[in-house]
């Protein structure tokens, strides 16, 4: 005689307590007191093993088809904030009052997204969906089981993926979430813990719809389905303005991660640098790792803080990071105050008084110098720190390059006219040169577009006025 395990679903001797194709014990009891019991029947078909996984909305356990004859991965809509079990039930206990509206709306949009995403039976990237069904009073999602690993324990393991296997690694996915968008569903849960990884070499999206259904108008757990580093800023607020550019944030996130083996910081804390001190906490991919200007341009674009600045959709997504021609990087825009209506003393005045203020705070607070030291002579750059390179006045091209050379960022917002400084160099920049900034920081620059500078005509070029001085001839 033999049973069958309720760990991998195979089948092995009755003498044995053991399995051992897995090493599941017969008789173990669930990990949560709340999650079904192995071997229950579902819908008269589905033999439920052990838990596979669990989350704030639901718990998914590997199970048997009887009819069909396979293993298969059953995911129960069980959010714990809003239902519970009594254990050895199979029935779950729903919340009276607000919490079981809450419910209620979870579920069925919970069903609702299992419908739509079995139309995509023959997408390679995205885990399918065999059937879905109420009972229990809540919901189930019946799925195809997948032998393997997702791309978190690879990553725990290997540390980083080269760029081009990191790239032929997501591209199934990044096709089929494309047919997925088509359809008018979005994931807005992509992550590394949410890529499988099978033995077979197929690389699959999982938990398809887990945000849709958990993002209600009346939830208030926004934060389970939150994955601080993958999700974009719009993701935070229950009535974000969410669409494909949701899923393409996490994508490139995902892609970052995977190439440089850093988690990308937190959305709402790159806004929250980028309003207030003008920085993108955000460090580019190649100073972390190896990697190709336009795939790192390609990644940066599609990880921009707001909606209007980042790549719209996975298909623009795909061809900036396969294109020919250079990338153009999209730097977000970032709302400044007009120095042009200062008047001229007070421009020169504040910037350098806020500076001065700021490097000592800064030296003090570190303990790189102490008040004896500012009178010493010696200049101590602090541990993470560079100086800010003078580029006004320098040609575009050699402003970027030498601001880069510093491991610091450039964004560049638009011309200017200027009487006195070329076309193409630099007329403003901020912070000025000289002062400390974190590395990998951004400096602003403003590029003249010229009026009127008369070019050197047989070795000879007039110099106008400037601060006064005479005009010479050389």
């Amino acid at each position: 005689m033999s049973k069958r395990c309720m760990g991998c679903m195979e089948y092995y001797g009755d003498e044995f307590d053991i399995c051992p194709h897995c090493g599941y014990i017969e008789g173990t009891p669930p990990e949560e007191a709340i999650h079904m019991e192995p071997g229950t029947l579902l819908h008269d078909r589905y033999i439920i093993g052990r838990v596979l996984g669990f989350g704030g909305f639901g718990v998914t356990y590997i199970g048997w088809d009887g009819k069909l004859e396979q293993k298969v991965a059953v995911k129960e809509y069980l959010p714990g904030e809003f239902s519970t079990r009594m254990p050895g039930q199979s029935t779950i206990t729903v919340f009276n009052g607000e919490k079981g509206e809450q419910f209620r709306d979870g579920l069925e949009k919970f069903v609702d997204e299992a419908k739509r995403l079995a139309r995509f039976q023959n997408e390679p990237g995205v885990v399918k969906i065999f059937d879905s069904f109420y009972e229990n009073e809540t919901a189930y999602i019946i799925m195809e089981y997948l032998d393997g690993e997702t791309l978190t324990e690879r990553l725990a393991r290997e540390k980083t993926i080269p760029e081009d296997e990191a790239l032929d690694m997501l591209l199934p996915v990044m096709h089929s979430l494309e047919a997925i968008h088509a359809g008018g569903v979005l994931h807005r849960d992509i992550a590394p813990d949410n890529i499988f990884l099978t033995k077979d070499g197929e690389v699959k999206l999982i938990d398809f719809g887990a945000s849709r259904y958990a993002t209600t108008s009346h939830s208030r757990s926004l934060t389970v389905i939150i994955k601080p580093g993958f999700s974009p800023e719009e993701q935070y607020r229950s009535r974000g303005d969410q669409g494909a550019y949701t899923d393409v944030y996490a994508l490139a996130a995902t892609l970052y991660k995977m190439i440089t083996g850093k988690t990308p910081p937190d959305a709402m804390e790159r806004r929250a640098s980028i309003e207030s001190k003008r920085r993108d906490l955000l460090i580019p991919p190649h100073a972390l790792a190896k990697i190709t200007r336009n795939r790192e341009n390609a990644i940066l674009n599609a990880m921009n803080v707001q909606i209007e600045d980042r790549t719209p959709d996975v298909r623009s997504f795909i061809e900036e990071l396969n294109t020919d021609p250079p990338v153009k990087r999209r730097y977000g825009k970032i709302k400044r105050i007009d120095l042009y209506t200062w008047p001229k003393w007070l421009k020169i005045l504040i910037p350098s008084v806020l500076t001065a203020l700021i490097i000592v705070g800064v030296l003090l607070a570190t303990g790189v110098i102490n008040i004896g030291s500012l009178f010493s002579g010696e200049v101590v750059v602090p541990e993470g720190y560079v100086i800010v390179p003078d580029v006004e006045g320098m040609a575009k091209d050699e402003a970027i390059q030498a601001i880069e050379e510093m491991k610091l960022q450039v964004s560049a917002e638009g011309n200017v006219v200027s009487e006195y400084i070329q076309a193409g160099k630099i007329v403003l920049q901020s912070p000025n040169g000289g002062s400390y900034l974190e590395e990998y920081g951004t400096v602003v620059l403003t590029v003249s577009s010229g009026k009127d500078v008369e070019e050197a005509k047989n070795g000879k070029a007039t110099v106008p006025y400037v601060l006064k001085r005479k005009p010479t001839t050389t």
